[in-house]
């Protein structure tokens, strides 16, 4: 794969890369697994350890705020930290936090098992790019790939046709 960087770290290695799948020498698929990987990145991402109606507990998360979104239309609207059992070697008088228990706007639907919330760091802010130029390279990439499918189905239906009238003229 000639020209795919290991780590996408630039808006521009991103459009380089979606001029190599232009030329069919990136494989699509690779290039669509990277810009996922983008997007997970920009996430801090807590198993759901239990929920309740309008609440999930998950692990400690000191990140979470009252007001983010973490589904569509699902926001925190409170934040309780639990307290555990101190560590052996913890300084005297610190809280040692063991879960949050988050509380929502609606009630948590049994389809989420993570809570995904904005992390501190924006990747895309720090490879230049807005999250609709990566949006942009995503349907770019998946329209290039199906335009390479849609060429091959092309090129074996051609093949197939060929074949068959060779085919018919050996039997006549």
């Amino acid at each position: 794969m000639r020209g795919f960087p290991y780590v996408l770290q630039t808006g521009q290695d991103l459009y380089n890369c979606l001029a190599l799948v232009r030329l069919g020498e990136l494989p699509a698929d690779e290039l669509l697994a990277e810009i996922d990987r983008i997007e997970r990145s920009n996430y801090i991402h807590a198993p759901v350890r239990s929920r309740d109606g309008r609440t999930a507990t998950v692990g400690y998360l000191y990140e979470a705020c009252i007001g983010m979104e973490v589904a569509d239309n699902l926001r925190i609207t409170a934040i309780e930290h639990i307290a555990g059992e101190a560590e052996e070697n913890a300084p005297e008088g610190e809280a040692v936090y063991q879960e949050t228990i988050l509380t929502f706007n609606r009630i948590v639907p049994a389809s989420i098992d993570v809570i995904s919330i904005p992390g501190c760091k924006c990747v895309l802010e720090s490879m230049g790019i807005t999250k609709d130029q990566l949006q942009e390279a995503r349907e770019a990439t998946v329209v290039e790939a199906e335009a390479k499918v849609a060429a091959l189905t092309e090129t074996v239906n051609a093949k197939t046709a060929a074949i068959s009238a060779k085919g018919a003229l050996l039997n006549a």
